[in-house]
């Protein structure tokens, strides 16, 4: 997680401060930097529930999803 983190910081400052043809404006900036946010933490949640074992139902997954989203991966 902790390279996770440094690759996305990295990615932020990289797509903010040099000119790019895909990121031109400061909305599409914005936005990047907003979708990278949300989707690690969708990600972690997503996650989350398999660990210390995979959940017994889709019910159970989803309910450990919300709660992942909800408190953190750690319960």
């Amino acid at each position: 997680m902790e390279a996770f983190r440094v690759l996305a910081a990295g990615s932020i400052i990289v797509a903010v401060v040099f000119p790019s043809p895909l990121l031109r404006t400061m909305v599409r900036k914005a936005t990047f930097v907003v979708t990278l946010v949300i989707g690690f933490f969708l990600v972690e949640a997503a996650v989350a529930p398999f660990y210390p074992g995979p959940p017994e139902s889709l019910r159970q997954y989803g309910a450990l999803f919300g709660e992942s989203l909800e408190f953190g991966p750690c319960r």
